[in-house]
């Protein structure tokens, strides 16, 4: 594939689908309130999903505040599998700079 296909292709973040689906996969917490209809993520839902990760990144501290509450409320234990997620990477990331 040429690099002009790849630029006219929409955009997917690969790496945030990957952890969504690691996070909807539910390895951690084993949070059973996903719905079976969210595990499944088609190609039409990557573009989505990445573009809400566009959208977020130009979010204030008090969007992310918002965000944060809401999410905590309706999936408490997806939050703390996230941030788990997060750390455990960042750890891991500090073990490869020794």
């Amino acid at each position: 594939m040429s690099r002009k296909d790849r630029e006219d292709e929409p955009y997917i973040d690969e790496e945030l689908t990957k952890s969504i689906n690691w996070i909807v996969d539910d390895t951690l917490l084993r949070d059973e309130t996903f719905k079976t209809w969210e595990h499944d993520i088609d190609e039409q839902e990557r573009r989505h999903l990445s573009e809400l990760g566009r959208i977020f990144q130009n979010f204030t501290k008090s969007d992310f505040a918002c965000a944060v509450i809401t999410a905590f409320r309706n999936y408490p234990y997806m939050v703390l599998q996230v941030i788990a997620e997060e750390i455990t990477n960042k750890e891991g990331e500090r073990d490869g700079r020794d």
